[in-house]
């Protein structure tokens, strides 16, 4: 836990034996006895300073986490139990998949998440592609996926050899592979020279994912890691397509303008 948030959260022993005893007690919101471990990444908390717009307010209260949590993960990353907050606030979501195009490749698309990229992509690289749908609900809204649907979904996915997917809800829901990791494999070569933004939900994968664009030709001044594209535009290129929706430039657009020529 940070200095930061330790003069914040007032911690008492019983707070600490409490949290010590979580991993071994069946408790509904664990958050409840935790003295604000994440608090510190959580950009609503970091924006304000105010504790109710933070996961400490927003497990105890949940229209303030329907309406004000961003759904980023980024608690969930920090807490040591995994406790999955963001889909405390609403009920379940059954994902739905559609084998448009068939091929050895795959490039998988989250609608309403990267639909201006995908198709031209999918084209453009001569890939096949399957469309999910429903993740967009679990990223915005908070709401869990149906286990049911989750499990039918990575049933159908392993039938294919290779899928890639350009969406970071996909690859947090799916584990499903980046495309961004391995353009090599398409001959891709870029020449951007600038900011890479990468978004919360593909923190864990920041070193493969550099290595992988310096292979190509990407030349990084700097790695921006805690701008949220929910509450404002990111500096530099950024490597999720949601930011096209804040007319911010993405890594997609450099590849299909590098496909084009």
């Amino acid at each position: 836990m940070k200095l930061k948030t330790l003069s914040i959260v007032k911690i008492t022993p019983k707070l600490l034996l409490n949290f010590i005893q979580l991993p071994f007690k069946k408790v509904q919101k664990p958050c409840t006895y935790c003295p604000g471990i994440c608090i510190s990444v959580c950009p609503t908390f970091i924006n304000t300073g105010n504790l109710s717009l933070s996961p400490l307010g927003y497990s105890r209260y949940e229209d303030l986490g329907k309406d004000n949590c961003l759904k980023c993960w980024r608690c969930v990353n920090e807490c040591p139990l995994n406790y999955p907050l963001p889909e405390s606030y609403a009920s379940e979501v059954k994902l739905d998949l559609e084998v448009l195009k068939k091929g050895e490749i795959i490039l998988l698309s989250a609608r309403k998440l990267d639909d201006k990229y995908s198709d031209r992509l999918s084209e453009l690289l001569g890939t096949g592609l399957i469309s999910i749908n429903g993740l967009h609900e679990r990223y915005d809204e908070g709401r869990p996926v149906n286990p049911s649907s989750l499990k039918k979904i990575l049933k159908v996915l392993k039938n294919y050899g290779k899928v890639y997917t350009i969406s970071p809800e996909s690859f947090h829901t799916l584990s499903v592979s980046l495309l961004i990791e391995n353009l090599a494999e398409f001959s891709i070569r870029l020449n951007y020279n600038g900011p890479i933004h990468i978004p919360c939900l593909l923190l864990s994968r920041e070193e493969k994912i550099v290595r992988s664009l310096i292979s190509i030709g990407v030349r990084p001044t700097k790695i921006i890691r805690d701008q949220c594209l929910k509450m404002e535009e990111p500096e530099g290129l950024s490597l999720c397509p949601r930011a096209s929706m804040r007319n911010v430039k993405t890594i997609f657009d450099e590849i299909l303008a590098s496909l084009s020529c």
